[in-house]
């Protein structure tokens, strides 16, 4: 973890500023700075799109009464997208304008839930409030048993009696 936090606040930085030194040295100055502004605006007129995209989905996901993830995490990469064209530096451009594109961000969407449910501490479970029958075939996760709605399916009346437990003194 700690590795991680290294590269992320000291390696990754040190990284975009020697990118775009050497990128001054080659192209000049000044086509640099262009490189980094125009990706910028560009970065935040494709976000703006997408994420307008992004919430219009989530809407249709929630009015068919349908859980909507694959919404929530394109809207998350999106997020993501805008913090790193946000922040000047080639690469982070770079992967910033990457996570705007729905393609890319299906392939990173696919592997971070097949890494999600193939841990072992990680349960899913999926609880349906729409009208809708709750049948398996509507699953996100269809290798998952679903929990029926609390207050569905067949009610069990019944009395027990402990019989493990010692019996108790009564002056106590």
């Amino acid at each position: 973890m700690r590795v991680a936090l290294l590269l992320i606040f000291i390696a990754f930085p040190l990284l975009e500023i020697a990118l775009l030194v050497r990128a001054g040295e080659v192209i000049g100055f000044w086509p640099t700075m262009g490189i980094v502004i125009a990706t910028a605006v560009l970065g935040s007129t494709m976000l703006r799109r997408q994420g307008l995209q992004v919430l219009g989905k989530i809407m249709d996901e929630l009015a068919a009464g349908r859980p909507p993830l694959e919404p929530l995490a394109d809207a998350g990469m999106v997020i993501v997208s805008g913090a790193f064209l946000l922040t000047p530096g080639l690469v982070t451009d770079t992967i910033g304008l990457l996570l705007l594109i729905p393609g890319v961000r299906t392939i990173i969407r696919r592997f971070l839930v097949q890494r999600i449910l193939n841990s072992p501490n990680v349960v899913v479970d999926v609880v349906s409030t729409s009208t809708k029958s709750f049948e398996e075939d509507d699953s996100p996760f269809p290798h998952r048993q679903r929990r029926q709605p609390p207050g569905e399916g067949p009610v069990i009346e019944g009395e027990f009696e402990r019989v493990n437990e010692k019996k108790r003194d009564p002056r106590r």
